[in-house]
């Protein structure tokens, strides 16, 4: 016990002194004031020694507004722009975006047209082959070729009804992908569309 007894009293002198130091420095850092607003003021207002203790910087912000548009014509408040730069400017670049859309009105009519066309001849075509085939089988049974005769027929038949069948289910195909393209928003704006409003 004798022995312990000068180390325990190190320890306590020891830990006594660190505790003497912690106090003295903190008593020589000055305690740091609020930055929240003081009671009955604006929620950005300080306290008057927070204010003073702060350092004063000049602080810039910045604001980019950017604002996309798209259709077959520039943005309304583009074309005053283009106006104000050259009059009448806007007038012509209208005109130019009517003369384009009659311009594509007229070639997809032309391609309606012709595709509707094409269609029938194909549909007259097939007929004149089909029934060739079917005559031509009639023909063989009737000159006492029944195997031959009964399969030409059938595969002129059968042809016909493979035909029709694949239509229909080309022309259903072809309708739901024009529904999915019509509720679809659209992915790309028209080039040269996107400008920043002034």
């Amino acid at each position: 016990m004798t022995c312990s007894s000068p180390s325990r009293r190190m320890v306590e002198h020891m830990s006594k002194r660190n505790r003497n130091r912690s106090k003295a420095v903190a008593a020589q850092i000055a305690p740091i004031p609020p930055l929240v607003g003081a009671p009955g003021a604006g929620a950005f207002s300080l306290y008057p020694a927070a204010a003073d203790a702060m350092p004063r910087h000049i602080v810039a912000s910045k604001q980019e507004i950017s604002v996309s548009y798209s259709g077959p014509v520039p943005a309304p408040w583009v074309l005053k722009q283009y106006n104000d730069l050259v009059p009448g400017s806007a007038e012509r670049i209208l005109a130019q975006a009517e003369q384009q859309t009659t311009h594509r009105i007229a070639l997809e009519n032309k391609v309606t047209s012709s595709s509707i066309h094409r269609s029938y001849l194909g549909l007259a075509a097939g007929f004149v082959v089909a029934m060739t085939a079917i005559i031509g089988g009639i023909s063989l049974v009737a000159f006492g070729h029944d195997a031959a005769g009964t399969t030409i027929a059938g595969l002129a038949t059968s042809g016909l009804v493979g035909v029709f069948v694949y239509g229909k289910v080309s022309q259903s195909k072809e309708r739901k992908q024009r529904v999915e393209l019509m509720t679809q928003a659209p992915k790309e704006s028209h080039p040269g569309q996107s400008l920043a409003k002034p």
